[in-house]
């Protein structure tokens, strides 16, 4: 038998989620299932690309996969290797973010990350956002 504090619990929906209580809960179910889907998309994306090492030519590559390397703890990026086929996860996602945001003058957004997983593919994104 299951005890709650907030009342019986109730049946699981479609997502997986439990009914909430509250917006608040609702909201974060639907964040937490949508961030694995996007992790999920991104992986099999990735899955399909694998290349041979391909060394980066811009500088702005060079200076995307120096950073890389620090966040996922590899000495060696190439500009196609993809973020979530190194070992990257959500976490890691923001860190990086966080770091490009704080070491390059311009912005990136954890979804372009997501939708762009290589060095090469996030560097023309930015190229072209300038």
């Amino acid at each position: 038998m299951t005890y709650s504090t907030i009342g019986p619990l109730r049946p699981a929906d479609e997502r997986g989620c439990h009914p909430a209580t509250s917006y608040a809960s609702a909201r974060s179910c639907s964040l937490v299932k949508g961030q694995a889907a996007l992790l999920a998309v991104a992986r099999a994306e990735s899955q399909r690309g694998r290349r041979k090492y391909a060394e980066p030519e811009t500088e702005l590559e060079r200076k995307l996969a120096a950073i890389w390397g620090d966040v996922l703890g590899h000495e060696r990026i190439g500009r196609d290797d993809a973020f979530f086929e190194l070992g990257g996860n959500s976490l890691r996602a923001a860190q990086l973010v966080a770091r490009i945001n704080g070491s390059l003058p311009m912005r990136v957004a954890v979804h372009q990350l997501y939708d762009h997983p290589t060095v090469g593919r996030l560097a023309k994104v930015l190229e072209a956002s300038r």
